[in-house]
């Protein structure tokens, strides 16, 4: 056993213990965070990126690109430069910009062209990617101030029930959130036993930390069987 495999001992008995204590609802919960959060953030940035954009964002844009222009004597230079930025990073607007036009753009429309071709593809991602970070935050706050109150009222009705503290109800709750943990602490092995495994590839081997992996005993024992790694590799 070298120090990787003491800490994923030490990690797993952390995790079992604290599952112990919180107990199968309140670890559900806390999963539930996740769980939901993720899918739900991701929606509501693919959803309301463009109402975002279009009713706050848009007319901003277009104003300072209109000025840029009417200071500019050489629209020819900005649209070239705009063509080759663009076709530089085709692999992000692939599909999402209209280029086929920008070499005959006039001071009269080229700010709405550009606003709308090549501006707005960036904006939106960004605006995107906002929403779903600040989704994630408002809910697990949210989600947060529940699991506060919840923990509370258990709290509560431990101390009412403290003459009942091996009660079959709080045993099983406590018994089952440590096996939950328990679970959750093998999901994570698993994990860390598919990066290890990355990581060993491409990492020189000399390297010390490198080495410690190589010797765990348990991310050996976890890869040989190791269903994200099976799935990497088809």
């Amino acid at each position: 056993m070298n120090y990787v495999d003491l800490f994923l001992a030490v990690l797993v008995a952390v995790i079992v213990y604290l599952g112990f204590r919180k107990g199968l609802f309140i670890s559900l919960l806390g999963l539930a965070r996740v769980v939901a959060g993720v899918p739900l953030s991701l929606y509501v940035g693919e959803a309301y990126n463009q109402q975002i954009y279009d009713k706050f964002i848009r007319e901003y844009l277009l104003n300072r690109i209109t000025q840029s222009i009417s200071e500019s004597s050489q629209l020819s230079d900005i649209s070239t430069s705009l063509k080759n930025l663009a076709d530089s990073f085709s692999f992000l607007f692939s599909g999402k910009t209209d280029l086929t036009l920008i070499n005959t753009l006039t001071p009269e429309n080229a700010a709405v062209y550009i606003t709308d071709n090549i501006v707005q593809p960036v904006a939106t991602e960004i605006v995107k990617l906002v929403l779903i970070v600040l989704t994630f935050l408002i809910f697990y706050a949210i989600t947060g101030i529940i699991i506060s109150i919840a923990k509370k009222n258990r709290n509560k009705k431990r101390e009412k029930n403290k003459e009942k503290k091996h009660h079959p109800v709080f045993t099983a709750n406590s018994f089952l959130g440590g096996v939950f943990s328990l679970l959750k602490a093998l999901v994570f092995i698993l994990l860390l036993g598919a990066v290890s495994d990355f990581v060993i590839e491409i990492a020189p081997q000399e390297n010390e930390f490198i080495k410690q992996l190589e010797g765990s005993a348990i991310l050996d024992f976890v890869n040989n069987f190791n269903p994200i790694i099976t799935t990497l590799n088809k």
